[in-house]
């Protein structure tokens, strides 16, 4: 249906510029796909998805849905972005021909919060923002989010089990939240987070 909502949004653009009664400039809407599985697949038409009666065609207009696939991006197109979106386009390129991709882009990245919320939302992980500020301290590159996305699993890993091994001893969750915060180096309400995505499983398994 992307042909209809462009058609929505052009129209309200258009519209409010005649309300505020000024000269009129054109309106350009696109379309940025991050898919990396498969190209984009729906229509790019009005008329594609249109049952138009025989007769009638003639006088239907038309409207095109223009398309960026962001992953399917040459190495020469991608290097043209002058703003951070080219670190953004890299990564999905890079994660589209090696679904290990380890992201590597030792490139500053100018607008940190922007970025990374961007790349929650296109892969839906929340990592990405979890880990935009650490110990004050602001990541400047993709190398950068790779290293501590490492060690945000490594981390991960430590605390389930930190918090089985004291299900085990049957440590109350007191100290199992001592235990973390001073084995890991992390705050009470990580050690917490933890608990709760961890305490629940572990303590059941051992009942």
């Amino acid at each position: 249906n992307m042909p209809f909502r462009m058609i929505g949004y052009d129209g309200n653009s258009y519209r409010s510029q005649m309300l505020e009664n000024k000269k009129i400039i054109p309106v350009i809407t696109i379309v940025l796909y991050f898919g990396v599985k498969q190209h984009w697949c729906k229509e790019r038409s009005l008329k594609s998805i249109l049952e138009i009666p025989e007769g009638l065609e003639p006088y239907v207009n038309d409207y095109t849905v223009h398309v960026f696939e962001i992953a399917w991006l040459t190495d020469v197109e991608i290097a043209r972005f002058k703003s951070d979106f080219r670190i953004v386009a890299n990564f999905f390129a890079q994660q589209r021909r090696n679904a290990d991709y380890i992201p590597d882009d030792p490139t500053e990245i100018k607008h940190v919060d922007e970025v990374l919320k961007l790349l929650e939302v296109m892969t839906g992980d929340r990592r990405y923002t979890d880990i935009a500020i650490e110990n004050g301290r602001e990541v400047h590159s993709m190398c950068e989010v790779a290293d501590r996305l490492e060690q945000a699993g490594f981390i991960k890993g430590r605390a389930e089990e930190i918090i089985e091994t004291g299900y085990e001893f049957h440590l109350s969750e007191d100290d199992i939240l001592t235990r973390l915060q001073k084995k890991l180096n992390i705050t009470s309400q990580q050690a917490r987070e933890y608990l709760t995505m961890f305490g629940q499983k572990s303590g059941e398994s051992v009942k």
